[in-house]
């Protein structure tokens, strides 16, 4: 079966998370023009490469995660390419990944809660992005059931910046196989070089950082495993100053609230 046959009455909504200031590139990237908004010798920036990435038949335009202080780099870059996004949630402060998962979990809560987030860096550099797209939409409808889904890339050796998963019994849908479950212990943070020579000769899959979820299946697994960090982030987002930009919805959660958000 065609992944289009499988997937023709589910859509997915890009959420962008723009991130941080990228020290790693120092000195061609700083804080006030990280590294996603560079063009690194490529046509376009990372940032506008990622959101080029997901106009396709399947995805929606994409809500954007982004710090106020990158606000005019992302509408210039927008504009460049004559780019569009759905809305976008200004992050007061930088609080990690979680905040930003709970954010946009959040702000779907309000707008309809089973829609299916695709949560992914803007920095992201990704050689065949037609495969990228087709694995997605193969994915929909086991995250449309209500799980969370992740993304594995496989490694070209041991490398030591990436953590690392590792699958166990398959995932099917229709008769064919299309992922592997994830167990508690499957998860591993970035290895010292000896232990990812092991991961990597034990077959595991350094973990992308891209997930793919319904919004109500990620709220209820922050009630569950971040219930403070959910509370903190509800709370900042029910307190948001709401406001349109560029003709979309921009959410800025309060800032004082938010700060509180474990890290």
């Amino acid at each position: 079966m065609r992944v289009a046959e499988m997937t023709t009455h589910l859509e997915i909504v890009p959420a962008i998370m723009i991130g941080g200031a990228g020290s790693r590139l120092w000195p061609l990237s700083r804080v006030n023009k990280p590294k996603q908004f560079l063009n690194l010798g490529g046509k376009a920036s990372m940032f506008q490469e990622t959101v080029q990435r997901f106009a396709a038949p399947g995805f929606r335009a994409p809500w954007l995660m982004a710090g106020a202080d990158t606000l005019v780099h992302v509408a210039t870059q927008l504009e460049e390419l004559d780019l569009d996004c759905e809305g976008i949630i200004v992050e007061p402060a930088m609080q990690g990944t979680a905040a930003a998962i709970a954010a946009i979990a959040v702000a779907f809560r309000d707008i309809d809660p089973e829609t299916l987030l695709l949560v992914a860096p803007a920095d992201h550099f990704i050689k065949d992005e037609a495969a990228f797209r087709a694995a997605a939409l193969r994915a929909a409808p086991i995250a449309a059931a209500g799980s969370i889904v992740t993304f594995g890339i496989a490694p070209t050796g041991p490398e030591t910046g990436f953590g690392y998963i590792a699958g166990s019994s398959p995932v099917s849908f229709d008769g064919q196989t299309i992922g592997y479950r994830i167990g508690e212990n499957g998860f591993h943070e970035k290895p010292d070089l000896e232990r990812a020579r092991e991961f990597v000769d034990e077959g595991y899959l350094w973990n992308a950082g891209i997930f793919l979820f319904k919004a109500s299946t990620m709220l209820d697994e922050l009630r569950r495993h971040a219930p403070e960090t959910l509370a903190a982030v509800m709370s900042a987002m029910d307190n948001a100053d709401r406001r349109q930009i560029w003709r979309r919805q921009m959410l800025s959660p309060e800032l004082e609230t938010f700060q509180t958000a474990p890290l």
